[in-house]
């Protein structure tokens, strides 16, 4: 019971703090929709993804070994190696970051006439090369935090200062008229402000805790041979976020990269939900896997598995209801190109939350290799559907491709932990909560279309009556047990204790 409340614990406030920064995030977009245009949007997009994919080469999936490895020594009691890990990790990726970024600067050209055919793109790239040794740094932090298990630091870094910041910035721009260079200027930064952040908690939360802690010769081989895989898995990851932008981008407008983006944003509250679990599943069950507790681990999944199932049910009647609506009133009706590619996305997004934190359980566990394997199953299933469906059908072809690739990965981890673990996520239970889900749906879709076109007073009003019906239905179908309650009413006893 400790394990799940520390996992609920540290995802609460994990997902509190993501869906604030998701709201700032929202909000930073209602912003830049009011004085960029989709074309424009779109570049700085087109220039984010490839500064995206530069990272690839620099964090070398490094990043991921943070996260196992320090609970894992933390466990066996040799902080030393922890030490030298932490070290060793920022000292290679940010000399990598400087390397790389003088070799994209030097490309930059080429890549936007040669490659993108956009020449305002090589301007806008040029300036976003500062953003390839601030955001490793930012990652490295973050994944010591999350390594720690104090998810907190992280979301102060990631979402709160630097969403913060692109706001305050953002609206200077709008106010003083500059367009796409200046939000590109103020954008670095804010990423300065956010590393300035990082670099504190560096020094206050971590540096002292290992002052008097001597390094330790620890077997790099074995972190080399865990995160090779990561490493080149982190490469199909990356491509595998920024490849419908860069086929939109070669095929389609600049325009439909832009409103491909709100999209993708859109839908990132279901995955939100899932990383939320995972950043601190798997410093858990890497503790109870050096314990070789593998009983706790099966209940750990399954547990966490159901949670995601119910609360991402909720997310994806909201989007799949009143999506259109949220886009148009938000984000401007210029921005309501292709509903449809939405409620996809949403759909796919879904489908691969409902099967758990698979992932994370496979690195747990050291499989990193059948991680990469699921990882190329999902790049080569996007990339040959984006080649097939974005030139004709455009956003809709791209969201299709997108979620028949990660609803793919998703089976794929599945049933390799069945086979190796007997671990599933599902039970009888699931028809019960997929039925809730339907009956509130159905009850709201029609309330909601008697309603004609719907106002943001009308549309949050709509949403919270939606939440209510839901959870309502959640609680009296017994769809949690008293073990669910135990945990959540320690969680309620821990706040009530703070308050005081």
């Amino acid at each position: 019971m400790n394990n799940l409340f520390k996992i609920v614990k540290e995802s609460g406030i994990n997902f509190v703090g993501s869906v604030i920064g998701m709201v700032l995030n929202y909000v930073l977009l209602i912003i830049i929709t009011r004085f960029l245009a989709p074309e424009e949007y779109g570049t700085f997009v087109l220039a984010q993804s490839i500064i995206n994919v530069s990272l690839i080469f620099v964090l070398l999936g490094m990043h991921k070994a943070l996260d196992r490895f320090i609970p894992f020594y933390k466990t066996t009691g040799e902080l030393g190696k922890v030490k030298t890990l932490i070290n060793n990790v920022l000292k290679i990726t940010l000399s990598l970051s400087f390397i790389i970024g003088i070799i994209f600067f030097l490309s930059s050209d080429f890549i936007a006439n040669y490659i993108f055919k956009k020449p305002n793109l090589s301007i806008i790239l040029k300036i976003m090369i500062l953003s390839i040794p601030l955001l490793t740094f930012m990652q490295i932090i973050s994944f010591t935090f999350v390594g720690l298990k104090e998810l907190r630091y992280r979301i102060y870094i990631q979402q709160f200062a630097q969403s913060l910041l692109k706001i305050i910035l953002g609206l200077i721009i709008f106010v003083f008229g500059y367009r796409l260079i200046g939000w590109t200027c103020m954008y670095i930064i804010s990423l300065f402000g956010a590393s300035f952040m990082a670099y504190y908690f560096l020094k206050k939360k971590i540096l002292p805790f290992f002052s008097k802690i001597k390094k330790a010769p620890l077997p790099f081989k074995k972190i080399i041979s865990y995160s090779w895989p990561l490493s080149i898995n982190s490469i199909i990851l990356l491509f595998l976020g920024q490849i419908d932008f860069l086929f939109l981008g070669y095929y389609r407008s600049s325009s439909e990269v832009g409103i491909y983006r709100i999209y993708i944003y859109l839908v990132t509250i279901l995955a939100l939900v899932l990383q939320s679990f995972a950043h601190i599943y798997k410093p858990v069950i890497s503790e109870l896997i050096a314990e070789k507790n593998i009983k706790e681990i099966k209940e750990t999944y399954k547990r966490v598995s159901k949670w995601i199932f119910i609360i991402n049910g909720l997310g994806l009647l909201t989007l799949l209801i009143f999506g259109s609506n949220i886009v148009r009133i938000f984000f401007t009706k210029s921005y309501l190109f292709a509903p449809t590619a939405l409620y996809i996305l949403a759909a796919g997004r879904f489908l691969n939350s409902s099967i758990g934190p698979e992932g994370m359980t496979l690195e747990g566990f050291g499989n990193t290799k059948l991680l990469m394997l699921n990882s190329l199953i999902m790049l080569g299933t996007n990339v040959g559907l984006d080649y097939f469906l974005i030139p004709r059908y455009g956003i809709v072809g791209a969201s299709i491709a997108t979620s028949s690739s990660i609803t793919i990965g998703g089976l794929a981890g599945l049933i390799e932990i069945y086979v190796l673990y007997r671990m599933q996520p599902f039970t009888l239970k699931h028809i019960k909560y997929a039925g809730i889900a339907i009956f509130s749906g159905i009850l709201i879709y029609f309330l909601s279309y008697k309603l004609n076109e719907l106002n943001i007073v009308r549309l949050i009003g709509l949403i919270g009556l939606l939440t209510i019906i839901y959870v309502i239905g959640v609680y009296y179908s017994q769809s949690l047990d008293s073990l669910d309650y135990k945990v959540f009413g320690k969680i309620k006893a821990k706040i009530i204790n703070f308050k005081d």
